[in-house]
C-alpha cells in the first residue's frame, strides 16, 4: 500500500538521521521493492550512494528509476538531475551534461539542473557554461541554494577572466 511504502521511506530517513546508512539503504531498497514507481525512495537511495561514493550503485538506481518513472515528467526531471549529479561526480562531463539537459526538458524551471549544467559545461564548453550559469542566476530565487549562487558567481568570474578551469 502507499502507507507501507511511505513508512519504509520514513524509516529510511530516520536511519539516515541516526547515522545508520546500511539500514537506510535497506529501507529505501525495500520501499522500491514494494512499489517500483516510488520516486522518493529512488532519490534517497541514490543520493545516499553518492554521499558514500558508491557511484556505480547510484548510477544503477537512477537508471532503473528513469525506466520506472517513464511518462511522469516532473519526477523524471528530478531523476535525470540526480543521474547527472552521479555522472558529474564521476567527472563524465558529457554524459552529465546530457542528463541535465534531459532534466530541463522535463522540468524547465529546475534551477539546480541549470546550475549543474553550467558547471559541467565549464569543463568542456566555456560559452555554454556562461549561458547556463547566467540563466541559473536569472532564475534563482529565495529557495535557491546560496552555495550554488556563490559558486555560479565565482565560476562566471573565472570564465570571464579566461582562467583555465581544473
Amino acid at each position: 500500500s502507499n502507507f507501507d511504502k511511505g513508512l519504509l521511506d520514513v524509516f529510511g530517513r530516520v536511519c539516515e538521521a541516526l547515522d545508520r546508512p546500511e539500514e537506510a539503504l535497506q529501507k529505501y531498497t525495500d520501499a522500491i521493492g514494494r512499489n517500483g514507481k516510488f520516486m522518493d525512495a529512488y532519490r534517497e537511495l541514490g543520493a545516499l550512494y553518492i554521499e558514500y561514493n558508491y557511484l556505480a550503485q547510484a548510477e544503477q538506481v537512477f537508471r532503473e528509476a528513469t525506466k520506472a518513472l517513464e511518462g511522469r515528467s516532473d519526477e523524471l526531471g528530478e531523476i535525470h538531475y540526480w543521474l547527472g549529479r552521479t555522472l558529474q561526480e564521476k567527472k563524465d562531463w558529457s554524459a552529465a551534461i546530457q542528463e541535465f539537459r534531459l532534466s530541463l526538458e522535463q522540468k524547465p524551471d529546475m534551477t539546480d539542473a541549470m546550475f549543474s549544467l553550467g558547471w559541467c559545461y565549464s569543463f568542456t564548453n566555456k560559452e555554454n557554461s556562461k549561458i547556463w550559469l547566467e540563466k541559473f542566476l536569472s532564475a534563482a530565487n529565495q529557495k535557491t541554494r546560496p552555495d550554488f549562487i556563490n559558486a555560479a558567481h565565482a565560476r562566471l568570474a573565472e570564465l570571464m577572466e579566461g582562467a583555465v578551469i581544473q
